[in-house]
Order: C-alpha cells, then sequence, then structure tokens
C-alpha cells in the first residue's frame, strides 16, 4: 500500500462522521482535500465572528448615540423648566410684591 494511502485513510477514520457527512461524492478524502476543507471551515468561523464583532460594535454605538441623545433632550428640558419656573415666580412675585418665604 502506498504512503499517501494510510494517511489518508487514518485521517479519515479520525474525522469520523464530520467529514463524511460535509462530502457525499468520494467516500475517502485525500489530505488535500481535508486541508482545504478545515480551512474553508476556519475561514467561515472567522467571518461569522468578524461579522458578530460588528454586529455587536453596532449595537453598542447606536445604544450610546441614543442614551446620549435622551441625556440631552433631558438636560435641555430641565433648563427649559427652571427658567420657566424662574419666569413664572417673578411674575407671582411682581403681582404679590412678596418675595418667597415672605407672608
Amino acid at each position: 500500500m502506498p504512503e499517501g494511502a494510510e494517511d489518508a485513510s487514518a485521517t479519515s477514520g479520525d474525522a469520523g462522521t464530520v467529514a463524511e457527512a460535509a462530502q457525499t461524492a468520494p467516500a475517502q478524502m485525500t489530505e488535500e482535500d481535508f486541508i482545504r476543507e478545515a480551512q474553508a471551515k476556519a475561514r467561515a468561523r472567522k467571518k461569522a465572528r468578524q461579522k458578530k464583532m460588528q454586529y455587536t460594535f453596532l449595537f453598542k454605538a447606536g445604544s450610546f448615540l441614543f442614551m446620549l441623545t435622551v441625556v440631552m433632550i433631558t438636560k435641555q428640558v430641565q433648563k427649559f423648566a427652571a427658567s420657566w419656573k424662574s419666569s413664572s415666580n417673578a411674575t407671582i412675585t411682581e403681582q404679590t410684591g412678596k418675595v418667597g418665604g415672605e407672608l
């Protein structure tokens, strides 16, 4: 038996059902086929990992921008409410002639 045939049969036996399920055409895989398939799986895992990181980054960036918008709107509302309250108090003070706390 040639030397390469022994390695290929041992490799396909070690891979088990994963190699057999992935390829339906030949029953035995050569060493190069096995390496190509492993590299393809590694590329697919890397691509999926990068895509997941991209979506995670987009989600975090979107969450940050949303919270920043909420904080800025809240500050503007508080600023407006404070000026509105002080102007309404000034009107009451002008009408009654009393300063806050006086009877």
